[in-house]
C-alpha cells in the first residue's frame, strides 16, 4: 500500500495474516481503537475471533446511530479483513464503579503464549474524565491504573505486547511500571498513542519499573499533541505523527489530532512529522506547572475543577448551559482557602512559563538577526 491514509485504508489493504513476526505499530493502534467498542458485552465468551467480535458489534441496534462513519467503516473492514481472521480475543474485562472506568482485552498473535493486551481510553463519561484529572495527584495509582496492574499480573503468556490510546496508553505504561521484575521481563514492547504522563510522586513510587520503560516504550504523538503532553513526559522512543483532522473534528482545533483516525499511515507505519510550536508551548507550560506545584496543590486544583463541573462539561453530561452556570457559580462560592491559594499559584506558574518562553523566543530571533518589528530576517 503506497497511498497515505489512515487505519481504515490499512485494513482494506492488509492481506497477510498477523503473526508475532509481522506485528507492527499500525496493528497496535487498530487494537487500541477496537478496545473503545463495547466488547465487554461478550465477556461470557471464552474466546472469539476478531472478525466475529466485529460482526457482533455491527449487530448492535445503535450501531449506525451511535458511531461515526469512520468508526462504522472500521468495524466493517475488521469483519472483512483477512489479516486478523485467525487471531482470537479473550479475557474481555471491564470495571465500572463510582470512581473508575476501565476495560481491557487480550489478542493472541502467536497462540496463547504470545499476546497483545489492549486497554481502553477515556469512555466520555463524567466519571472517566474525573479519573483522568486525578492522574495529577494520585501517588499510588487511580482505580484504572490499579485495575491495569492486576490485569497484567494475571496474564499467563510469556511474551506480552501492550497497547493503548489516550488514557489507555497511560494504563498500559502504568501496568508495566507498577509490576514486579518477573512480569516486566515478559513484556516485549509497549505502544502508547498520545497517552498522558504521570505525576512526579507516582513516578518516584514506581521508579524501578518506570526507568525500565525507556527500553520498551514507544510513544506516538500527533504533531499538535495536547493530551499526550499532559503531566511528566514518558521515557522511551518518541515519534510524532502527521495527522489530518477528519470532518466534524475541526472545531476541536489541534485537539482533533488526538483522534486515532487522524493519524496518517503509509504502508505498515505512521507518517512521521515534527512537533508543532503550539504543542511545544503547551508541553513546556504543563511541565513547569507540574514541576513547580506540590502534590497537595495539584489535589486542591483538581478538587476545584471537579466541583465546578469541568469533567461533566467535557463529557457532555452537564445538560443545558444554565445548569452548568449554576453549578459553576455554586462551586466557585464554595472554594476553600487552600483551593484559592493552589489556583492562584497555578495561574502564576502558567503566566511565568509563558513569559519566559516569550523572552526566549525574542532572544532566539534577535540572535538569528530577525527583525521583530518588520517580521523578516535581516
Amino acid at each position: 500500500m503506497k497511498v497515505i491514509s489512515n487505519i481504515n485504508t490499512y485494513l482494506m489493504h492488509a492481506k497477510q495474516a498477523l503473526t508475532v513476526c509481522n506485528y507492527n505499530e499500525v496493528d497496535a493502534l487498530i487494537f487500541a481503537q477496537l478496545s473503545y467498542f463495547p466488547f465487554e458485552n461478550y465477556t461470557k465468551t471464552e474466546k472469539i475471533a476478531v472478525p466475529d467480535l466485529a460482526a457482533k458489534i455491527m449487530q448492535l441496534p445503535e450501531f449506525t446511530s451511535a458511531y461515526s462513519e469512520d468508526k462504522q467503516t472500521f468495524i466493517k473492514e475488521l469483519v472483512r479483513c483477512k489479516r486478523y481472521s485467525r487471531n482470537m480475543i479473550c479475557r474481555m474485562q471491564s470495571l465500572s464503579t463510582p470512581d473508575t472506568r476501565w476495560a481491557a482485552f487480550t489478542i493472541e498473535i502467536g497462540g496463547p503464549d504470545t499476546v497483545v493486551i489492549a486497554m481502553r481510553g477515556t469512555d466520555k463519561t463524567t466519571v472517566g474524565w474525573a479519573e483522568d484529572f486525578r492522574l495529577g495527584y494520585q501517588v499510588m495509582g487511580t482505580g484504572a491504573q490499579l485495575a491495569s496492574f492486576r490485569y497484567l499480573k494475571e496474564t499467563v503468556a510469556h511474551k506480552i505486547y501492550l497497547t493503548g490510546h489516550s488514557k489507555g496508553g497511560n494504563n498500559i505504561t502504568s501496568a508495566f511500571a507498577m509490576s514486579n521484575p518477573m512480569i516486566r521481563d515478559k513484556v516485549v514492547r509497549i505502544d502508547n498513542f498520545d497517552g498522558p504522563g504521570a505525576n512526579p510522586e507516582y513516578i518516584l513510587n514506581y521508579k524501578d519499573g518506570y526507568d525500565e520503560l525507556a527500553h520498551k516504550l514507544h510513544n506516538f504523538y500527533p504533531g499538535g499533541s495536547m493530551i499526550g503532553m499532559l503531566l511528566s513526559d514518558y521515557p522511551g522512543e518518541t515519534v510524532f505523527i502527521k495527522a489530518q483532522v477528519r470532518d466534524g473534528y475541526q472545531k476541536l482545533g489541534i485537539g482533533g489530532q488526538h483522534d486515532p483516525f487522524a493519524f496518517l499511515v503509509r504502508g505498515n507505519a505512521f507518517v512521521r512529522d515534527e512537533q508543532t510550536d503550539v504543542s511545544k508551548i503547551l508541553n513546556r507550560i504543563v511541565d513547569d506547572l507540574v514541576k513547580n506545584t506540590s502534590n497537595a496543590q495539584r489535589f486542591y486544583m483538581v478538587q476545584f475543577l471537579e466541583r465546578i463541573g469541568i469533567p461533566e462539561l467535557i463529557a457532555g453530561e452537564s445538560g443545558r448551559i444554565a445548569h452548568f452556570i449554576v453549578n459553576f457559580i455554586s462551586g466557585c462560592v464554595k472554594t476553600t482557602k487552600k483551593e484559592r491559594h493552589a489556583i492562584y499559584h497555578g495561574i502564576k506558574t502558567i503566566l511565568e512559563s509563558l513569559a519566559l518562553q516569550a523572552k526566549e523566543w525574542i532572544a532566539l530571533r534577535q540572535t538569528k538577526g530577525y527583525n521583530i518589528e518588520s517580521g523578516v530576517s535581516r
